[in-house]
């Protein structure tokens, strides 16, 4: 009975401790982000000085608020919101890296047809021209779906894409086919900074869109179950 007793207070000061790391955590958490979205924000992606978050608006078929956010200051740039006609990919289409956000955006002009955009943009710039590193509007198609990207700090960019075979429905989703090889056919596209056009490094069905890897400036992929690379100047 004893040994019993011992064992049941050693739990409960366990189990007090753990609770205390919860708290403690969950605090930190709120602390970090208390600057950039509202309590009931959800974390798409994070870093020490960036966090895109979304809001969810209530309704089957609602859109959800979709913000990137500079935690030192709380500056903030709308990605996607209700009522506008912009729909932002979701990682591996979407990265930070420090105060930079490499994202892929579905978006229909004004009286012309919709189309993809991959765009590299400092948020510590945010609301100047040059916060805008690099971009590229509707390659290797139009409008197409966006399996990964990857970026430099420069501002060189690059991503795989995939058919979207309903232009009519946008909303920037990887399914059904640019999750895994296979469904239709992939392109891996590069845009160097200071380029006017996206290059086309590989194409075929058998590419896995979710693959794209960058360290330092080597790029690669998977085709065939296999790595292939290429650099990412």
């Amino acid at each position: 009975m004893q040994l019993l007793r011992h064992l049941s207070i050693a739990v409960a000061v366990a189990t007090y401790f753990i609770l205390v790391l919860t708290l403690a955590s969950t605090g930190e958490a709120e602390s970090r982000y208390a600057s950039c979205g509202p309590a009931d924000a959800r974390t798409i992606a994070a870093n020490d000085r960036v966090r895109v978050y979304k809001v969810v608006t209530p309704g089957d078929n609602a859109k959800d608020d979709v913000v990137a956010c500079l935690q030192d200051s709380g500056v903030r740039d709308t990605l996607e919101a209700p009522g506008d006609t912009y729909y932002v990919f979701r990682p591996p289409a979407l990265q930070l890296r420090g105060t930079l956000v490499g994202s892929a955006i579905d978006f229909c002009p004004p009286e012309e047809d919709c189309l993809t955009s991959i765009a590299v943009s400092d948020l510590s710039r945010f609301g100047d021209r040059s916060a805008l590193l690099n971009g590229s509007h509707g390659a290797p198609r139009r409008l197409f779906k966006v399996g990964s990207l990857r970026f430099r700090p420069s501002g060189s960019v690059a991503w795989i894409a995939c058919t979207e075979n309903d232009p009519q429905v946008f909303s920037a989703s990887r399914q059904p086919n640019c999750v895994r090889p296979g469904r239709g056919r992939k392109w891996v596209m590069r845009k160097r900074v200071g380029s006017n056009k996206a290059e086309v490094l590989d194409t075929g069905q058998q590419i896995d869109p979710s693959s794209l890897r960058l360290a330092g400036s080597r790029l690669t992929w998977k085709k065939d179950g296999r790595r292939r690379a290429r650099q990412l100047p």
